[in-house]
């Protein structure tokens, strides 16, 4: 199971990493059309980079929630779900 379990995680990698890559790729490619379209370049630009940020700072959280999941114990779905509604409501 632990080896087919690596095998996706592995996978998973690949994947997300040919993601960031691909838009990474992208924003290169809108940087280039500065010159020709600035105002079309610098909109995808700055949205794609905005989303690059998000997706760098989610997947910072994700790895620190599973580098602290050793150190304690799992959450109730009731704290969850208690979480969720503050942090919809910005109560918290």
């Amino acid at each position: 199971m632990d080896n087919k379990n690596n095998n996706n995680n592995n996978n998973n990698n690949k994947d997300n990493n040919k993601h960031i890559n691909d838009l990474e790729s992208l924003m290169e490619r809108f940087k280039e059309k500065m010159n020709t379209h600035p105002e079309l370049s610098t909109i995808w630009y700055n949205y794609l980079n905005s989303q690059n940020k998000k997706i760098n700072n989610l997947i910072a959280q994700g790895n620190s929630i599973i580098n602290n999941m050793d150190k304690m114990s799992d959450i109730s779905i009731q704290s969850l779900a208690l979480f969720l509604l503050l942090e919809t409501n910005r109560l918290f």
